[in-house]
């Protein structure tokens, strides 16, 4: 965006904008973030650094969209909430730009690739559509090779999250010859605060409402 701005070229400018809020925010982050935000309790360390992750992405959408939505900028930095700083306008501030962290290519490629497996996975679902309503009735199992299997292995917990189902097993075939996604329907029952599945309902005594990771949250801010 930067650089188009440099060549006056702003169809560029607005044509990244736009792909970058459609995309990679409302079609991924965000789809994959509600679960986090909706669902862990205020102060818990991962809910506050995607809230932390979401006010510099809305910093840095605002001020660069500033020279061609010059009024839309305005009332949103005029919403957004207080930091040490911060300009009485948007058209005070320089562009809000976060270098990219160590290995970041190495890391947008790992992205990446996980990215293309949870495409599968949403085909795979959308072809189940008639056995599963929505995505977190599902568990899914993903065969592939011992070496795709450690990849996704090592997203951990992160896996369920995001391809927004309620489980994921890895299953390891050597003579796979990529990853083979089959879809089931969930164990357990729905749990009636975070709609994800589980065969732990009522493991909490004082919550046997909802699954243990709600359980927890509950107990956090003290409900």
């Amino acid at each position: 965006m930067l650089e188009a701005y440099r060549d006056c070229q702003f169809h560029v400018v607005y044509h990244t904008l736009l792909n970058f809020c459609s995309v990679d925010l409302s079609a991924f982050y965000l789809d994959v973030l509600k679960d986090r935000l909706y669902v862990l309790a205020p102060e818990d360390p991962a809910r506050r650094a995607a809230q932390t992750v979401l006010h510099r992405v809305l910093e840095s959408l605002v001020t660069l969209m500033s020279p061609i939505l010059s009024f839309t900028a305005e009332e949103i930095w005029q919403v957004m909430p207080a930091r040490p700083g911060k300009g009485a306008s948007v058209f005070l501030e320089a562009f809000a730009l976060t270098p990219p962290p160590p290995g970041a290519d190495e890391l947008l490629a790992r992205w990446e690739r996980l990215i293309d497996t949870r495409r599968l996975v949403n085909k795979a679902l959308e072809n189940a559509r008639g056995e599963i309503g929505k995505s977190l009735e599902a568990a899914v199992t993903i065969t592939a090779d011992a070496a795709t299997c450690s990849f996704l292995a090592g997203f951990g917990g992160q896996l369920k999250d995001v391809f927004i189902v309620s489980v994921v097993e890895l299953r390891e075939d050597p003579a796979a010859a990529g990853p083979v996604v089959t879809v089931a329907r969930a164990p357990g029952a729905k749990c009636p605060r975070c709609w994800c599945w589980s065969t732990r309902l009522g493991e909490a005594s004082a919550h046997p409402e909802v699954c243990p990771r709600c359980a927890g949250a509950l107990a956090m801010i003290g409900s």
